[in-house]
């Protein structure tokens, strides 16, 4: 029986060196409640004791007031996003007959196409060049609205696949 509990315990050491040598650092604090998030705002625990409202200090808030810590909802008049893996913070606006589209890239080299289509025929293609991954290059394209008027009419951000030249990562974005 000894000789178990020895073993074991040479186990228990050896994997604690081996631990922390990997900087595993494990903290146990029994004493601590956790905190509980709710709708972005820090609840206490369920079973602390709460005070009656007439033994507060602080004055009473006006719950219809957004809070300082909650995010805000968007407006109506805030332009939509678009992203996925290589685009981000893709938006669309319209100035003196142009449309103009914002955003970041973060493609190899730093290139990649962009192309207007309308029932499955391309109106417009081009590329364009940024800054190239690692990093987020900005960009900036303008075309046309007259483009834009077609049914189905749509924006595509994309990258030529280097292995066999399909579209990778196609953002598209509808101009209707």
């Amino acid at each position: 029986m000894k000789l178990t509990n020895l073993f074991m315990l040479c186990i228990i050491l050896i994997l604690g060196v081996i631990a922390y040598s990997l900087g595993v650092r494990v903290h146990v604090d029994v004493k601590q409640e956790p905190n509980v998030i709710e709708h972005e705002t820090t609840m206490p625990p369920k079973n602390e004791t709460t005070k009656p409202a007439s033994e507060t200090t602080a004055p009473p808030t006006d719950t219809n007031k957004p809070s300082p810590e909650m995010p805000k909802p968007p407006k109506k008049t805030d332009p939509k996003v678009y992203q996925n893996n290589s685009f981000k913070k893709v938006v669309l606006s319209e100035k003196d007959g142009k449309i103009i589209v914002k955003g970041q890239a973060r493609v190899f080299e730093g290139v990649f196409q962009y192309a207007v289509t309308a029932e499955n025929k391309i109106i417009l293609q081009d590329h364009y060049q940024t800054e190239g991954a690692p990093t987020w290059g900005d960009f900036e394209i303008s075309f046309d609205k007259s483009l834009a008027k077609k049914t189905g009419a749509a924006f595509e951000l994309f990258v030529y696949s280097a292995k066999d030249g399909s579209k990778t990562d196609v953002l598209t974005i509808p101009l209707k």
